[in-house]
């Protein structure tokens, strides 16, 4: 009998990616102010590579080179991605990256939207306030130490400063008050209707029973509206109804803002409540198997939650109707940042490269 003829495996050709033009034939470009989408970005460490890589109807990518520490969706089909030393603003019908802003100091931190102006904290104990259009920085204001930054209306800024919130005027770049506690360390704040702030807790400064709180304040004055502690009870003036097993008993790490008067709460007990404004009362909670560390809403009552452990992070998207685990993504690396677009695409930044996923939930 004849020996059979070898197996040959043949491998798919990949595709043939357009040749960037070199570095070395761009013309110089400041290091602060606008880059074209033509115009490659001249810096080696943080060279922008736009990576547009459709993996099925409901995936894709863009790749920022560097680690990304928050997404701020923009009007316009506009995003917003913030490094370090680097702004994107992403066009996201085209892929393509059609403003870039870089800061030589290398030190932003969190950022924030504001009346078309993009807010960036620095370690240095500042804020630049970018003009989006223009891609510059048209105002620097400096401010104390924080790690969060909100944006409040009538062009005012809120700073989370451990056991206080700092409330800035933009316009005049003055301090106005500060929404003062003391007790416990302050780990998350959002915006909620009527101008208040909801702050979450981490446990007391200088004793080492964890109470973990919720914090109901009014920026416009020095008055603490709520407290809602989730162990002993709020004293001030008004009590969470919860009962004890519906409390949190780790530090809360994010807020949400829900629909019908609602509030969500994830916490590194690996739980999410769902708090209801008007009576203070727990309506329901959200059992994950790791930390709860991000939240962010998505449309026909869902919530989705970003979870992680030392090892890996996972998505979960949440039905709030029925509290059922709808879907569980599991990224191939750590999860940085989070946000939802118009209530059905879910964007998430990953991994050191500035990996920037899109997925249709």
């Amino acid at each position: 009998m004849d020996p059979l003829p070898p197996i040959i495996r043949r491998t798919p050709t990949p595709p043939i990616l357009p040749t960037p033009p070199s570095l070395a034939s761009q013309p110089s470009v400041p290091k602060s102010g606008l880059l074209s989408p033509a115009t490659p970005n001249p810096l080696k460490k943080d060279k922008i590579d736009i990576e547009k890589i459709p993996k099925s109807n409901s995936f894709a990518t863009l790749k920022q080179n560097c680690l990304v520490k928050w997404l701020i969706p923009l009007p316009g089909n506009l995003l917003a991605s913030g490094s370090s030393s680097i702004i994107c603003i992403w066009d996201l019908s085209t892929g393509n990256c059609i403003k870039y802003i870089y800061n030589e100091q290398r030190n932003l931190g969190d950022g924030a939207l504001l009346s078309g102006n993009l807010l960036a904290y620095r370690d240095d104990k500042q804020v630049n306030i970018y003009d989006i259009a223009k891609g510059v920085c048209i105002k620097t204001i400096q401010a104390p130490a924080g790690n969060r930054l909100l944006a409040l209306s009538g062009n005012r800024m809120a700073i989370l400063d451990l056991s206080r919130i700092q409330i800035w005027d933009l316009s005049t770049g003055e301090w106005l008050r500060d929404l003062y506690d003391g007790n416990c360390i302050a780990t998350c704040f959002i915006a909620l209707d009527n101008d208040f702030i909801a702050s979450g807790s981490g446990g007391p400064i200088f004793e080492r029973s964890a109470e973990h709180e919720i914090k109901l304040w009014d920026p416009n004055t020095m008055f603490l509206r709520f407290v809602w502690n989730s162990l002993t009870g709020g004293s001030v003036k008004q009590t969470l109804r919860g009962r004890k097993d519906q409390k949190h008993t780790g530090m809360i790490n994010d807020l949400a803002k829900l629909s019908h008067n609602r509030l969500a709460s994830a916490s590194q007990d690996n739980t999410i409540n769902i708090w209801d404004l008007s009576t203070g009362e727990c309506l329901m909670i959200l059992y994950g198997d790791d930390p709860a560390e991000k939240l962010t809403v998505l449309s026909n009552n869902r919530l989705a939650c970003c979870y992680r452990n030392l090892r890996r992070s996972s998505i979960k998207i949440w039905d709030l109707s029925t509290q059922e685990c709808l879907k569980t993504v599991y990224p191939t690396v750590t999860v940085n940042s989070f946000a939802s677009l118009d209530g059905d695409i879910l964007v998430y930044a990953a991994g050191d490269d500035g990996i920037i996923t899109f997925l249709k939930v």
